[in-house]
């Protein structure tokens, strides 16, 4: 585990995985997770790694999900990074209200929009310092780094990558097709939405996974960019299951 400030007063803590044999890594995954893909991880590791995680909770391990991460990891000689951005995991927002059985952070929301800012924003900053402590370590140093971002986080894992060059390829799951229905930036309408965000990441590698075909159909656009470009920089896939 690594502890960074993301900015004053926003301390996180960011996971890597490797086998034990590991001592430079073929390839790293990071991963930026929101509270459901928090809770999975949290299940995978078990209670042995309770103090790590910073978890308010024990869990039994998912022990299947545990030996396939193993395999994975020991097989391919790959890492895996877990960045975790503020509000989700061991940093709660403790300024909430429930409404309807749900917890909701308008307050917390507002309190950024008078700072010219949103949480959004601030998730994708969190992400990016996440990947320069990574890209600091002598360990992964010139070791070539992949981003996964899954529902929610893909847009945020999109644009942490766009000011990141050294994140080599992304793989998005349920990517919004538009702004309106996140990640809310101010004005960020008035100059692009997110198939044009997606163009400012070529020629690196994007891949898009959707649970149907009809979901693919808002980024033709990106189709036709990379048909005018000569060069195939994005794939879509459709899975048939929503991660």
């Amino acid at each position: 585990a690594f502890d960074f400030v993301s900015e004053k007063e926003i301390p996180l803590r960011l996971f890597v995985l490797s086998a034990e044999k590991t001592t430079k890594p073929k390839l790293l995954v990071g991963e930026a997770l929101n509270e459901a893909e928090w809770k999975k991880f949290v299940a995978m590791m078990g209670s042995d790694f309770f103090t790590i995680l910073k978890d308010g909770e024990k869990v039994k391990r998912n022990e299947e999900e545990f030996q396939q991460q193993k395999r994975m990891m020991a097989g391919n000689d790959w890492a895996f990074a877990m960045i975790v951005p503020r509000g989700f995991g061991a940093t709660p927002w403790t300024d909430t209200v429930t409404i309807d059985g749900k917890t909701m952070d308008f307050q917390l929301r507002r309190r950024y929009a008078l700072l010219g800012q949103t949480l959004d924003s601030q998730r994708v900053w969190d992400v990016r310092r996440g990947v320069h402590v990574l890209n600091a370590n002598p360990d992964y140093k010139d070791v070539p780094l992949w981003l996964v971002g899954k529902n929610e986080m893909a847009g945020i894992v999109l644009y942490a990558a766009i000011f990141e060059p050294a994140i080599q390829r992304l793989d998005l799951w349920n990517l919004s097709p538009s702004h309106r229905d996140g990640p809310i930036f101010l004005s960020v309408l008035r100059v692009l939405d997110i198939p044009q965000a997606l163009a400012l990441l070529y020629p690196r590698k994007v891949k898009l996974y959707f649970q149907n075909k009809d979901e693919s159909k808002p980024f033709t656009w990106v189709d036709e960019f990379q048909k005018v470009m000569g060069k195939e920089f994005l794939q879509q896939r459709v899975v048939g299951v929503k991660q």
